[in-house]
Order: C-alpha cells, then sequence, then structure tokens
C-alpha cells in the first residue's frame, strides 16, 4: 500500500494535500457517462483514496494534516462545468465528513477553494484565454497564480492550524464573497 510504502522511504506521511483535478469544459447534454467517470474518478475518487491510503498513519501517530483544494466554480454560474463542479462539491463534503471522524485522532482536514489559476493546466485550456475577464470580477484585479494559494495551504498544513478543521477556505482574489 502506498501509505507503507512512504513510510519505509521517508518515515512517516504527516500532511495530505489532494490537489488533483481535470476539468473539461462541456455542455451538460455533451457529457457522456465515460466523461463523467473521468472528472469523478481523478477529483473525487483521487481524494478519497489517498485519504484512504494516509489516514490509518496519521492516526499510529496520533497527528496529521489533510488539505484537500476545490474550487470557486461551485459558488459562481459559469456554464459547463457540470462534472467538474459535482465533483469538487463532493471534496468539499468529504472534506467535512473526514473532519468529523478524524478530529478525535489529532488530525485536521480543511478544504482549499481557489479560483482560477494561471497554470500550465489551464494555460493549455480554454480558460487560458479567461484570465483578464475574471480579475475583473475578483475585488483584487489581477490573475491568481499558485504562490496566492501556498501561504493557505501552508498555514493549514502547519501546527498554527490546530483547531482549525472542516473548513473551506475561498482563495479567489474576492470574486466570491461569502460571510460565515
Amino acid at each position: 500500500d502506498l501509505g507503507s510504502l512512504v513510510a519505509e522511504r521517508l518515515g512517516h506521511c504527516d500532511v495530505l494535500v489532494n490537489n488533483a483535478g481535470i476539468y473539461p469544459v462541456q455542455p451538460f447534454e455533451e457529457i457522456e457517462y465515460a466523461n463523467w467517470r473521468a472528472v469523478m474518478a481523478v477529483n473525487l475518487d483521487g481524494t478519497f483514496l489517498c485519504c484512504r491510503e494516509f489516514v490509518p498513519s496519521m492516526r499510529r501517530l496520533g497527528w496529521g494534516r489533510i488539505v484537500n483544494i476545490a474550487t470557486t466554480v461551485g459558488s459562481l454560474p459559469i456554464a459547463g462545468f457540470v462534472h467538474y463542479v459535482a465533483s469538487k462539491q463532493g471534496v468539499v463534503g468529504l472534506t467535512r465528513a473526514l473532519a468529523s471522524e478524524l478530529g478525535e485522532d489529532g488530525i485536521t482536514v480543511n478544504c482549499v477553494c481557489p479560483g482560477l489559476v494561471v497554470t500550465s493546466g489551464t494555460q493549455a485550456g480554454p480558460q487560458a484565454g479567461w484570465y483578464e475577464a475574471v480579475a475583473e470580477t475578483q475585488a483584487i484585479k489581477r490573475p491568481s497564480v499558485p504562490a496566492d494559494i501556498v501561504g493557505i495551504v501552508s498555514f493549514l498544513a502547519s501546527d498554527d492550524s490546530d483547531f482549525m478543521t472542516g473548513q473551506t477556505v475561498v482563495v479567489d482574489g474576492g470574486a466570491v464573497r461569502t460571510s460565515a
């Protein structure tokens, strides 16, 4: 199992960041079941499977941090992302449910929801043409880059977030403005 392999080679895993995602843009009527399953397999099943691999060793340690990456797209009226939104909202639900189960074991589970981030993946897709338009909807009027997400992920992986679990943190330059 992957958890044992990591423990054998590196000692142990006490921080897990689930940051996989595929996001094909397709109108709902054009989504074949195989497309739906492919998005679910990477975005939701992948997060579940990684957690399944590493939670046992975190429990043995009595400490762990799981940071799942979802999206703000579920909060915005953007067409063509039904399967992506469903999968990433599933990640939000998985985060909350796992936090409830793992808190007594010293493991926190939180979720970060970035907006559109300039990455090699988004640059290769139709999203490459959206950076400026998205930036105009934000309070901070510039495209997001990976460095904008690193700080919150680092915080959630640290002892500084010891009393924070089951939370969803939006990091999108203020496109989605929410209140607690």
